[in-house]
């Protein structure tokens, strides 16, 4: 794991790695603007799209909600698949009207990944008055822990499509260290057990 410690090195990183995609590039964010970071995430994945790589893209319909049409239409109209991650899962009551999406994950080849607290706009790189300077973390990820994130997407991808993209992704997961510790990624409420609270507590 690279800590990725503010805006410019979160979106470089990101940006340089999608580029670099030869397979399949796997994208969720729950903001997305239509922006100078947000335009740099479309070009780039269009790029990609036009050399052959596989291009998918979740995004939450309430973070992004002044994202403009367009902007989602230029995205499929260029190739990439484009998913409200709630279109046919919810929610469907008044209790779950909190139930979102804010995932920030980006996978590509499966072989690296991002996640952490930066959505797709000028804000995170402290360009936004209104906000001001934006402090938040990043990390660029590497080994197994990159299937687990993998995985998530997958789960995400079918809650919104019911399609399974499981036998069209790679799983070959690199060794790991055995002296590195392990990593949880992403409990949720639809989990069985409250992973994340067992795992703080113990």
């Amino acid at each position: 794991m690279d800590l990725l410690i503010d805006g410019q090195e979160t979106f470089s990183a990101i940006f340089d790695a999608i580029a670099a995609a030869q397979d399949y590039v796997l994208v969720q964010s729950y903001i997305i603007n239509d922006d100078k970071v947000g335009g740099r995430l479309r070009d780039v994945l269009l790029d990609r799209a036009r050399n052959g790589v596989k291009v998918r893209l979740i995004y939450d319909a309430v973070g992004c909600i002044k994202l403009p049409k367009p902007y989602l239409d230029s995205l499929s109209a260029g190739g990439v698949e484009v998913v409200n991650a709630h279109a046919r899962g919810g929610p469907k009551s008044r209790f779950q009207i909190n139930f979102r999406n804010h995932r920030k994950t980006v996978v590509v080849d499966g072989k690296v990944g991002f996640t952490g607290g930066l959505n797709m706009g000028d804000e995170y790189m402290g360009e936004n008055p209104k906000f001001g300077l934006w402090r938040d973390t990043h990390a660029r990820l590497t080994g197994p822990v990159v299937q687990q994130l993998q995985l998530i997407f997958v789960e995400d991808w079918h809650w919104a499509t019911k399609e399974s993209l499981i036998a069209s992704l790679n799983w070959d997961i690199e060794v790991a260290d055995a002296n590195r510790d392990g990593v949880m990624l992403a409990p949720g409420p639809g989990d069985v057990f409250d992973t994340g609270v067992f795992t703080f507590a113990a």
